[in-house]
């Protein structure tokens, strides 16, 4: 709820969070800002994921403001957020200008060149993501849209303009990133990070992973899956413009 005095009257604006699957009774939380970033916030709360109403597990994701102020439901993960060096450059919200790009992977290729997302076949179907090395494909060109949260939507310029998202939905690590119809939920948001010097972590907002190339394929061909923040090659992409 929102005042503009701490005695009220107090207009009430729902629930920041809630239980999620097998995640029971989120509260008593706490919210904490990154010192000298402006747009750092974390969600601080106890949980459990048993019937025994005794249990506790803290977590820590992380808390955004729409552009009203007002504050974003919080997704609760089972990973938690990303550890930030001290060198970790303060989050932008929008790191990556609204436009065309091709996304290509810090893996290079085995063959040479680089390994970017693609749509096999140039499909224009719902379709697993993988990699491969660079064609004029609509397939290998990907829309940046910033949604104004803290997150983007990233659609295929291949006719069908199908989303990036999280199969099924699913949220632990190892779930596969394929292309689907735009639906508007959280598992086809994306938060775009930087971590220096032109490379970027691409990160769920359903689940708190980041998009991964499985195992660091060099191989064109290797899966695009979301997986737990280990700061590999394998983790971090760049967006060349693709006009």
């Amino acid at each position: 709820a929102v005042s503009t005095s701490p005695m009220g009257p107090w207009t009430a604006k729902g629930r920041i969070t809630a239980p999620a699957g097998t995640i029971k009774g989120p509260g008593h939380n706490a919210v904490l800002k990154r010192p000298g970033c402006n747009n750092e916030y974390y969600f601080i709360y106890h949980r459990r994921t048993s019937t025994n109403v005794y249990e506790r597990a803290v977590a820590i994701d992380r808390m955004f403001f729409d552009a009203s102020g007002n504050i974003m439901p919080v997704n609760i993960t089972t990973s938690g957020v990303i550890q930030a060096a001290g060198t970790t450059p303060c989050y932008t919200p929008n790191p990556v200008a609204n436009g065309i790009y091709a996304i290509k992977s810090k893996v290079a290729a085995s063959s040479g060149g680089g390994l970017y997302l693609d749509i096999p076949g140039c499909s224009t179907d719902n379709a697993d993501v993988k990699t491969w090395t660079r064609t004029n494909c609509n397939g290998q060109r990907w829309s940046l849209t910033y949604q104004g949260n803290g997150f983007y939507k990233i659609i295929s310029e291949q006719p069908t303009h199908k989303a990036l998202d999280l199969d099924a939905c699913l949220l632990p690590r190892g779930t596969d990133i394929r292309v689907w119809s735009w639906l508007a939920n959280d598992c086809q948001l994306w938060r775009i990070e930087e971590v220096g010097s032109g490379w970027y972590r691409v990160i769920s907002k359903a689940s708190g992973n980041v998009m991964d190339l499985e195992n660091s394929n060099a191989v064109p061909g290797g899966n695009i899956r979301s997986w737990s923040w280990n700061g590999s090659n394998a983790q971090l992409f760049q967006f060349e413009p693709a006009p």
